[in-house]
């Protein structure tokens, strides 16, 4: 199980954080960003980068393995995810 104590809505406040700081970041979804595949793609992906690092950021070693797995099960599912 993992070693280190975090709130879970501390959890979800960082991934929050992370995913709005890429989506508003200038230059990604500029207003002429009209090709709707490659933006929904960016986005998805976007998602998944902030749920890895918000969910397991503070994971120690002994945890890694665990999270990894509960991750892709859950994005496997989801072509835009990749």
């Amino acid at each position: 199980m993992c070693d280190l104590f975090q709130v879970d809505i501390g959890k979800i406040a960082m991934l929050c954080h992370l995913y709005e700081s890429l989506v508003t970041e200038a230059g990604p979804l500029d207003k002429t960003f009209t090709d709707k595949i490659r933006m929904k793609n960016f986005l998805c992906q976007s998602f998944v980068f902030s749920a890895i690092w918000s969910l397991g950021g503070n994971i120690t070693e002994s945890g890694r393995d665990m999270v990894d797995i509960a991750l892709r099960d859950i994005f496997d599912e989801h072509p835009d995810a990749r």
